[in-house]
């Protein structure tokens, strides 16, 4: 239990308000467009943890 004194307000906490203009909004959207990717494939995204996981259980079986 905390007494009144000790608890803080939780606005205190937020950061204080930014102005963003539109041209700001488009290049961050157009950088999530060109960063985004469709397919998941390739090496880089080879999924070694459920492979690691199979062979863990294929031992303790």
């Amino acid at each position: 239990m905390r007494w009144p004194d000790e608890i803080r307000d939780p606005a205190e906490l937020l950061p204080p308000p930014v102005q963003v203009s539109d041209e700001e909004i488009e290049g961050a959207l157009a950088l999530m467009d060109t960063m985004t990717v469709d397919k998941l494939e390739g090496p880089d995204f080879h999924d070694r943890y459920t492979e690691a996981i199979a062979e863990i259980i294929e031992a303790k079986r």
